[in-house]
């Protein structure tokens, strides 16, 4: 299956995947998207994943909870959420922050399984670019709070 997908509509995940053999409850769901991934992963509803692998935005503090602003007509180079912000979506999710490759991708396994076999980790962890780096780049203002 070769498909765009967006995080409301026709092409939203949860349409996109109910055309698909997938089952409800599956191991793995890996989103990087370069963009939208906050908002593409919310919108995932109807399916459990155990595992989330998520990209995350590297230059934003920790406790920075931000994202690109839902705009689905405006294409945007660049990686969107900040790791305070999906550690805030996995909560809200019933997902625990449990590991991260470093600048590039969080994990996080649904609650009821990383219970006892994986302690949380604090989202402050995460390692984060130097804000110097962030300097570089001139469109920081069009992010929102999440």
């Amino acid at each position: 299956m070769c498909r765009r997908v967006s995080a409301e509509g026709k092409d939203c995940l949860d349409v996109v995947l109910k055309e698909s053999p997938l089952p409800r409850y599956f191991d793995l769901f890996s989103l990087d998207i370069d963009s939208y991934d906050y908002w593409i992963w919310r919108s995932l509803q109807d399916y459990r994943p155990t595992i989330v692998v998520v990209e995350y935005n590297p230059f934003f503090a920790p406790t920075e909870a931000k994202t690109l602003p839902l705009n689905l007509a405006t294409e945007w180079p660049y990686f969107g959420a900040s790791p305070a912000a999906l550690e805030s979506l996995g909560r809200a999710k019933d997902y625990r922050l449990v590991g991260y490759t470093s600048g590039l991708n969080l994990f996080f396994v649904l609650e009821q399984f990383a219970r006892g076999l994986f302690e949380r980790l604090p989202v402050r962890c995460v390692p984060t670019e130097p804000h110097d780096v962030r300097q570089q780049w001139t469109q920081w203002d069009r992010f929102v709070d999440v």
